[in-house]
């Protein structure tokens, strides 16, 4: 938008108020008690009487090509932000965003959007995000005008992905962390963690787990000489005394 819309449009758009809400500079077009009324592109006079004050964020733009618009709500302290992305009633399309500020759950900021309309059609669907997340989206709209949505994150970004393989591949993430897949189809193979059961009665395996068995395997100690229990001589004994015995 350049200087000249911006001028055009701000003569167009008559204001009631200026308010500041928690850093956002709003224009109040129809404030609360106030009537706001028009026609549609069918021809349809509408009027309805403000509930709640209605204008736009300065220093922001929408997908509309104008400022964003909002509805300012009675908590100024709110800690969410609703973001009504609104349809055209005909087409059924995206048109527009309603920003509904000071509004503190969901339903209460759907219920005081639809009370504004005097047919169905315009509520699409609704983003909640907290106020600073809202602040820094409406803002950045200044350099790049469009639609605001809350900032959902993909599976890479999301705590699970610390945990798990988005996308499993059988090559090793590195050469540090490599691992050697047995396999299980060489009857030589000698790491047999994932040898398949059937190959287990094979000639050449049972070959090479008999070799590995007698490598692995400790001989028996021989014994020259069978020793006797050592029978005790002294039934007391005093502290330090060395037993001897007989065998």
């Amino acid at each position: 938008m350049n200087l000249q819309q911006t001028v055009d449009m701000l003569f167009q758009r008559k204001l009631d108020d200026r308010l500041t809400f928690r850093g956002l500079k709003i224009s109040v077009e129809t404030d609360k008690g106030s009537v706001r009324e028009g026609t549609d592109k069918n021809g349809h006079n509408w009027s309805v009487k403000m509930k709640h004050p209605y204008g736009y964020i300065r220093m922001s733009e929408g997908a509309d090509g104008e400022h964003v618009d909002c509805y300012v709500g009675p908590n100024e302290d709110a800690e969410k932000v609703y973001v009504i992305h609104q349809n055209d009633p005909d087409t059924g399309k995206y048109d527009e965003d309603k920003c509904m500020l000071g509004f503190d759950s969901p339903e209460e900021a759907k219920e005081a959007y639809l009370v504004h309309y005097d047919k169905p059609g315009f509520f699409g669907s609704m983003d909640e995000m907290t106020f600073e997340e809202f602040k820094e989206a409406v803002f950045s709209t200044k350099d790049e005008p469009g639609k605001i949505e809350a900032n959902v994150p993909t599976p890479l970004q999301s705590t699970s992905s610390l945990y798990m393989d988005v996308q499993p591949t059988t090559k090793p993430p590195s050469s540090e962390n490599f691992h050697r897949v047995p396999d299980p189809n060489n009857p030589n193979e000698k790491d047999d963690r994932f040898l398949d059961v059937t190959k287990r009665d094979d000639p050449e395996t049972q070959k090479w787990r008999a070799k590995l068995t007698t490598k692995s395997t400790p001989k028996p100690l021989s014994w020259n000489r069978v020793y006797q229990p050592v029978t005790q001589e002294s039934v007391s004994v005093p502290y330090g005394t060395i037993l001897r015995g007989r065998r």
